[in-house]
């Protein structure tokens, strides 16, 4: 028996496999193998120089035997760096790379060839190296840690395949280890390059490929792929779909493959979009060559019919340089997320232009085009004429969520590729097996489910092991991106936390139609205009959770690295809320902006007076700067036509008033006028009557003298007299009648000044009720106008009746014009104060609560709620970001006065009378029974306090150094706001009234 037994020995075995040689192959056989040759040449050179022994190898391995662990690990480190050189000589695409694994052990002897687990161990090693890397056993590790000038990192116990026993491995870091990258895309998603890491999806994309040239062969090569959120739509189409299309000899008969990839919001239009990523590299560059892009977007945009001819002309190009046949090139049209067409604020007109030019490529017969968009928009393809036929039949391809097995592979084939491996216990089985089945439960994780594992590689990428440990610390797959958002989050200063509102506005918009919460792209200067939001969207965009880019235009444009971060991390979704109305408000003021731009600024589209103006006007006030240029000048035209538009409201209505008011003064004095003539006439008639009979009165006297002078007879003298008489009686009765014709005149006077003023009662009662029912109407300035036109201009000359209705009437209508809004409580309000841009107004009331109003409209902004007594006090800081108030439970609290959130509670310290903020904004001074206390404004942290008993009241000095306090009954005082100490101090006495 002991003839038989097998020979036995130690060795030091090293194992080489070279990375990415299949690969190679696969593309160019002949220059694989010759660079495989030469790299052979080096390695067993260098073996032979160590004094070490080829005894196998299998096309791109190579095993070795040392008898000094030493040389050994000596021997590796030369051949890793040997090989580094090298492949800095050669193309990225033909460089090769060896993986290197080391052990000592008992082998046993079969003539030239070695074997065992001696041997088995090492090649293990190997599968755990990173490609350009070394990885050595326990054992190689004791023998040279202190021999040679190497770091050696602890991998820790691992186990391999077909070992009984956990293997302890050590990684040996060199200048040659490639730097890999995570195999994960987190939220990110697979493009081109990334296609050797895309898995699971097999299925789908050879089924699409089978689809696409049956549509090919029947003259319209257009496919849409569908599916919900997440389902990774848009790496089956970069990943997954192009890379296997243009593969060479993957569609018969096509030699050479152009590929165009496109967004329809990277441009300010989908046709721009288009047009500028069509004469992109790798695209058609040849289609510039012949025509200006102004020029090829003018006529894309007008004439895509001509569109075919010249892509037909560039593709000749390309495929003569490439040295094909013209009838061997294809143009594949990639557009990613055509939902962007609805969800950007797109005139009807530019859609269907981009659309009409889609299916002209698709028909062309040397074009193929693919798209992507959710499944929630795609029954708004019929929205746009000519998508309903261009989508129909063959042409739409549902993207399901992926199968258990599919789930499997996009776990462990991309590990597998990287050497990365997932940690199993005995009590919790395998880490892959829990992904899985934690990502099959949930049809929409595949977005999570890539940020988990992108997480777990970055905490394990030194060992290479992915663990239970890191898995917990995340959350699990539901969990990881909010605890994930929050730790970048609440890792900032607070200053710099509070710009995340602003920054979550920017990126999100209501979507038209269903009015869904969708991702909005933003430009840097937009989202990070403060030093705060440069600051917190700088560390978004390291953690992966927001991703940027430079659009057509080079201007950076940022964007939420996917929607599952909107819709799974609570933090975001309470601020979405939170400022829904704005952000329902933008979305609708952007559109109809777009469309009053698109109609030559019609003003017949601008907004109308009333609630809608209102609140466009607010937003000027209170957010303009989160609002584009086209909604600025949109609200402003149409305050502008409105203010107009009253003034020759008003301007008609003073000529109106003006009018008529001639008109009746023209007739009152006309006819006062007729009536001071009649009683002139009559009174001119009456003196002549007057002078009449006094004459005849003369001339009676005179006769009579004469007669009896001249001695006249007796009868004649009887007969004048009583001829005198008689006419005196008449001359009297003529002066009477004179008389009386005055008085007549007079009192028609008296009846025409009475009339006028009859009248013009009766005009001063009408406009006095004309001014309350349009103060009440709301018009307060006409109203006004109305009254002071029922009152005399001139008390001391009245020029009408004064009336104590019109001037009832006048109150009324200036106590309106000044009372703007009524913002009612449940219960007594207790103060109320504006903010310092004038647009808000904070109060306080009995009801335990304190609101914010919008000044304009008098809706409520927000209701500050959680004091347990009656807020007494309530006031704004000096930039209007945050309001403190202070109640009747003992406790001050500071909120955010834009969504109402409670930021923090001051301590209980007695009954506030005061809570009010410095001058700064950067401390809050309260003073109730037990002192005053000066807080800081960001964190709550006391600052200073001085103690009291009583009631005190306090305010701060205009540069905020100092604080008075004033103590009933006790002292009046100043002291430094920085330590508290007293400057100066004065006792008080009250005395009785």
């Amino acid at each position: 028996m002991a003839g038989n037994r097998a020979l036995r020995r130690m060795a030091a075995i090293l194992v080489a496999d070279a990375v990415g040689y299949s690969r190679l192959m696969g593309k160019d056989e002949e220059n694989t193998l010759a660079i495989l040759k030469d790299y052979r040449e080096v390695t067993d050179s260098l073996i032979a120089n160590h004094g070490g022994r080829v005894f196998g190898s299998a096309g791109d391995s190579v095993i070795a035997e040392f008898a000094s662990p030493v040389e050994a690990v000596r021997c590796a480190t030369d051949i890793q760096l040997e090989v580094d050189k090298r492949n800095a000589l050669l193309p990225e695409e033909n460089r090769l790379r060896f993986r290197i694994g080391i052990n000592l052990g008992d082998v046993v002897v079969d003539g030239n060839n070695l074997m065992g687990d001696g041997v088995n161990v090492a090649a293990r090693l190997e599968a755990l190296s990173q490609p350009g890397g070394i990885c050595i056993s326990e054992a190689i590790y004791t023998q040279v840690r202190d021999r040679l000038s190497l770091d050696f990192f602890d991998l820790g116990e691992l186990k391999v395949k077909n070992i009984a026993r956990p293997v302890h491995a050590y990684r040996v870091p060199l200048t040659s280890e490639e730097q890999i990258k995570s195999p994960f895309r987190g939220l990110d998603v697979f493009e081109f390059e990334n296609a050797s890491l895309f898995f699971g999806r097999a299925r789908a994309i050879s089924t699409c490929i089978e689809r696409l040239e049956q549509l090919a062969s029947g003259g319209k090569a257009f496919l849409l792929i569908y599916g919900m959120s997440g389902s990774g739509k848009s790496s089956l189409l970069r990943a997954g779909l192009l890379p296997s299309i243009v593969r060479p000899g993957a569609v018969a008969g096509i030699a050479l493959w152009r590929r165009c990839l496109v967004r329809p919001s990277e441009g300010p239009d989908a046709v721009t979009s288009l047009g500028t990523a069509l004469v992109r590299d790798g695209a058609l560059p040849e289609l510039a060559q012949d025509k200006a892009e102004t020029d090829l977007l003018n006529m894309l945009r007008s004439n895509p019919e001509r569109a075919p001819a010249l892509i037909r002309q560039a593709l000749g190009k390309a495929a003569s340089t490439a040295g094909v046949s013209a009838s061997q090139a294809r143009l594949i049209l990639a557009i990613d997320q055509i939902e962007e067409l609805f969800a950007t604020e797109t005139e009807p007109g530019s859609r269907e232009a981009f659309v009409r030019l889609l299916a002209v490529m698709a028909g062309s017969g040397f074009v193929w085009v693919i798209g992507t968009i959710r499944a929630d928009f795609f029954h708004r393809c019929s929205e746009i004429a000519g998508f309903s036929a261009l989508k129909d039949g063959l042409s739409n391809y549902e993207l399901l969520p992926p199968t258990g097995p599919e789930i499997a592979q996009i776990i462990r084939e991309p590990a597998r590729a990287t050497g990365l491996r997932f940690e199993e216990t005995t009590d919790q089985g395998r880490l892959d097996d829990i992904l899985q089945r934690a990502a099959a439960a949930d049809p929409g994780s595949l977005p999570l489910l890539q940020f988990v594992l992108d997480a777990l590689y970055e905490a394990g990428r030194e060992r290479r092991l992915l663990t239970f440990a890191a898995y917990r610390a995340l959350g699990g797959l539901e969990g990881a991106i909010a605890r994930r958002a929050d730790e970048v989050v609440d890792a900032l200063p607070a200053a710099i936390q509070a710009a995340l509102p602003a920054i979550l506005r920017a990126l999100t918009t209501i979507r038209p139609g269903d009015e869904a919460i969708t991702i909005r792209p933003a430009s840097l200067t937009e989202i990070a205009g403060t030093p705060a939001g440069a600051v917190l969207v700088d560390a978004l965009i390291a953690a992966r959770l927001l991703v940027s880019d430079e659009d057509v235009s080079g201007s950076v444009v940022v964007r939420v690295a996917h929607e599952a971060l909107l819709s799974r991390w609570p933090r975001a979704r309470d601020i979405i809320h939170a400022n829904r109305s704005f952000l329902e408000m933008r979305a609708r003021l952007q559109t109809e902006a777009h469309r009053w731009l698109s109609d030559k600024k019609n003003p017949e589209l601008l907004l109308p007076v009333g609630k809608r103006l209102a609140e466009g006007e607010d937003l000027l006030l209170s957010r303009q700067e989160e609002v584009d240029d086209q909604i600025v000048e949109y609200i402003k035209a149409s305050s502008f036509a409105q203010k107009e538009k009253e003034e020759r409201d008003r301007q008609a209505e003073r000529t109106l008033i003006e009018a008529a008011e001639a008109a009746k003064r023209e007739r009152l004095e006309r006819e006062a006028e007729r009536l001071e003539a009649e009683a002139e006439r009559r009174t001119l008639a009456a003196g002549a009557a007057t002078r009449l009979a006094r004459r005849t009165r003369y001339a009676a006297g005179i006769a009579i003298v004469l007669a009896a002078i001249a001695g006249v007879g007796a009868i004649i003298g009887f007969k004048g007299q009583r001829e005198a008489e008689r006419q005196a009686v008449l001359s009297e009765n003529s002066a009477m009648q004179a008389k009386s014709a005055g008085e007549q005149a007079k009192a028609a006077a008296e009846k025409a000044v009475e009339a006028r003023d009859q009248a013009l009662h009766s005009q001063s009662l009408a406009l006095s009720f004309m001014s309350q029912q349009t103060a009440a109407a709301g018009d307060t300035e006409t109203a006004i106008l109305l009254a002071l036109e029922a009152l005399p201009k001139n008390m001391a000359v009245p020029d009408r009746p004064y009336l104590p209705e019109a001037e009832a009437a006048l109150y009324g209508a200036l106590f309106a014009h000044r009372q703007i809004m009524v913002f009612r409580h449940d219960a007594t309000v207790t103060y109320a104060t504006f903010n310092p841009r004038g647009d808000r107004v904070v109060t306080s009331s009995y009801d335990n609560t304190a609101r914010i109003w919008d000044v304009r409209n008098g809706t409520g902004v927000a209701v500050l709620k959680g004091h347990q007594g009656a807020v007494v006090r309530a006031a704004f800081s000096a930039d209007g970001s945050r309001v403190v108030t202070a109640a009747r439970d003992g406790t001050a609290r500071v909120w955010n006065p834009a969504t109402g959130e409670q930021l923090f509670v001051l301590p209980l310290i007695g009954d506030y009378q005061t809570a009010i903020f410095s001058p700064d904004g950067s401390r809050i001074l309260t003073a109730g029974s037990k002192g005053v206390v000066i807080w800081d404004a960001r964190t709550g942290n006391q600052v200073v306090s001085v103690q009291g008993s009583g009631s005190s009241l306090a305010s701060f000095s205009p540069d905020g150094r100092t604080f008075a306090i004033a103590q009933s009954g006790l002292f009046v005082g100043i002291w430094s706001a920085e330590n508290g100490q007293a400057i100066s101090r004065w006792n008080v006495q009250s005395f009785p009234d």
